[in-house]
């Protein structure tokens, strides 16, 4: 049921006319008196519809748009069209600092780069894509991003099987190829990239029957969706959300009824599957149809990008500057061909990396590669940060699992596609890094004085702390 919002800008203690604050100290209070956008009101609805079609355009459905040009100007126009209506209620956050960094360094990669017009170009994208994340983290929560992911999940399910039943042009998957839809993406381990991360909302279940009746059957369109593509690497991702998804539930349980010393066992165990499952890698990649001895042809393209690196390993060759991406391709170059002939195949030409790590190290070298790993760090500490024992709200909880089970399959699916330089995958990245508040909210000011109150056996004061307006007793001013 869509209710009516509650008035989100109330009074900051600003009185009514002119005020002598500065325009940032103003600023600052009008974002803290907005909230973001909640699931279950009229705006929350608005920005779930925003989200989804924002979803949809960046995973690049060249089936319906044959350009990405096309899809990021749609996305574009979309996204100031919208944050026009929103205005009144629009708040804005600093972005997250390991995100500017990142984008800084690929700015300044275009001062050593071998093709500066193209990485230039490619800066401008990844700059604008960021900002469209940025204000989507900025205005809805955890829950409200997930109903979005959700639905964009469903609308490119639907519009895949609709072009595969009318047979248009690139729907179908490719003779000799495994799998049943090649999906809007032309591609079926495009289309299980974009749908398993959609899986993260299952670690955040609904919490009225109604939300259960809308969300069961999103969810069951997307696993469809997964069968169909028929992804060895979806599958695996796919798998890994849900082991993860169970793990977290199940420390949460065992937080909850099980002794320290037990909860540790619980822990150790985790910790225990894990590195069976990474020893044992060969053998789990076997179970999905998968080569863990190249990888399915990836090796040689890794070994090559690592060779072609060194010349200028620790800064690369500049962002956008080496690989002939599909949505900027960056023309022939030297680079390039040295990692051609590492293939040792005459008639593939590798359009990017087949990796996050391997895909970021020929354009922007270790450097680079450590500011995207900040990236990722800076995403898994506000989301644990939520899940430190002595928190009260549950939906703090569900938030930081549904990050944690969205971050692990971007890590997954990153190890054979390049998710963080795909524009979904860094679409995606930069919204879960900013969604979650960089402080627990249990230390947040207003929340120490009640925590500090609940203490008290008899609920009272804090006798040691200071009466407002008052000095301490026996203590001078000089």
């Amino acid at each position: 049921m869509i209710t009516r919002e509650p008035r989100a800008l109330e009074s900051a203690g600003e009185p009514r006319g002119r005020t002598t604050q500065p325009w940032w100290r103003r600023l600052h209070a009008r974002n803290r008196a907005l909230i973001p956008a909640q699931a279950g009101t009229m705006r929350g609805a608005m920005w779930t519809i925003f989200v989804a079609a924002e979803f949809y355009l960046l995973s690049n459905p060249l089936v319906f748009i044959p350009w990405f040009e096309w899809s990021l100007d749609s996305a574009i126009e979309i996204a100031l069209l919208f944050v026009l209506l929103q205005l009144p209620w629009l708040r804005l956050r600093p972005p997250p600092v390991t995100v500017v960094l990142f984008l800084a360094f690929t700015a300044l990669s275009a001062l050593w780069s071998q093709l500066p017009a193209i990485s230039w170009i490619n800066i401008q994208i990844y700059v604008i894509i960021a900002i469209i994340a940025w204000v989507i983290s900025c205005n809805v929560s955890t829950r409200v991003l997930g109903h979005g992911l959700l639905l964009g999940g469903v609308l490119i399910v639907v519009l895949s099987l609709y072009a595969l039943h009318e047979h248009l042009p690139g729907a179908e998957v490719g003779a000799g190829n495994s799998g049943y839809m090649a999906g809007v993406g032309t591609n079926r381990n495009i289309l299980a990239y974009v749908l398993a991360p959609v899986c993260a909302v299952i670690a955040m279940p609904p919490r009225t029957r109604l939300g259960w009746l809308v969300w069961a059957p999103g969810v069951v369109v997307v696993v469809v969706g997964l069968w169909l593509a028929d992804s060895g690497t979806g599958d695996i991702s796919t798998a890994a959300a849900l082991v993860t998804i169970a793990f977290l539930f199940g420390t949460e349980r065992a937080h909850q009824h099980l002794s320290r010393s037990r909860r540790r066992g619980v822990w150790v165990a985790g910790l225990a599957l894990v590195s069976l499952i990474v020893w044992r890698m060969s053998d789990v990649a076997a179970l999905f149809g998968r080569d863990t001895s190249t990888f399915s042809g990836r090796l040689p393209i890794w070994e090559g990008a690592w060779k072609a690196t060194q010349p200028q390993l620790w800064q690369g060759f500049g962002w956008g500057a080496v690989w002939p991406h599909p949505w900027v391709p960056a023309p022939p170059n030297h680079v390039m061909d040295v990692i051609w002939f590492a293939t040792n195949d005459a008639y593939y030409y590798p359009p990017h990396g087949h990796s996050s790590l391997f895909d970021l190290l020929p354009q922007v070298g270790l450097i680079g590669v450590a500011l995207a790993v900040l990236i990722h760090l800076e995403t898994l500490a506000r989301a644990v940060a939520l899940r430190l024992p002595g928190l009260a709200d549950a939906e703090d909880v569900a938030a930081g699992r549904m990050v944690i089970v969205l971050l692990v399959v971007l890590l997954v699916f990153g190890l054979s596609e390049p998710l963080t330089t795909i524009p979904f995958g860094w679409f995606l990245l930069v919204i879960v890094c900013g969604v979650l508040p960089f402080r627990r909210p249990d230390r947040a000011p207003g929340r120490r004085l009640d925590r500090r109150l609940e203490q008290r056996p008899d609920g009272g004061p804090d006798r040691g702390r200071r009466r407002q307006g008052r000095r301490p007793a026996g203590r001078r001013v000089r």
